[in-house]
């Protein structure tokens, strides 16, 4: 069932400068679509009030970790696999406990 998300472009003041609505089967494909518009920026990507993931701007490489698969844990990465699997890498701070955009 096609659910509806938000891709939110993330000004580097942390307000959101544009948001994109589009829908999607699951959140792994919500993150894979909004992946298209890290070219302008990071992007917070959500499903009604709980987010995703935030997928950090193209470009940016991905930072090796101890603990990581293949030596290679991004944020966006990390932070995605956190909310929509249950599995991280082993490091940095849980995931964000946003209540939504309109917390911003």
């Amino acid at each position: 069932m096609m659910q509806q998300y938000r891709a939110y472009l993330v000004g580097e003041n942390g307000v959101f400068r544009s948001a994109e609505a589009f829908e999607a089967l699951s959140d792994e494909k919500a993150l894979a679509f909004a992946r298209q518009f890290t070219r302008q920026g990071n992007v917070e990507v959500w499903q009604l009030g709980r987010k995703i993931g935030l997928l950090k701007q193209a470009g940016q490489f991905p930072i090796s970790r101890p603990g990581s698969k293949n030596g290679i844990c991004s944020l966006a990465i990390d932070q995605a696999e956190r909310l929509t699997n249950g599995a991280a890498c082993n490091h940095g701070p849980p995931a964000s406990k946003d209540t939504g955009p309109a917390a911003r």
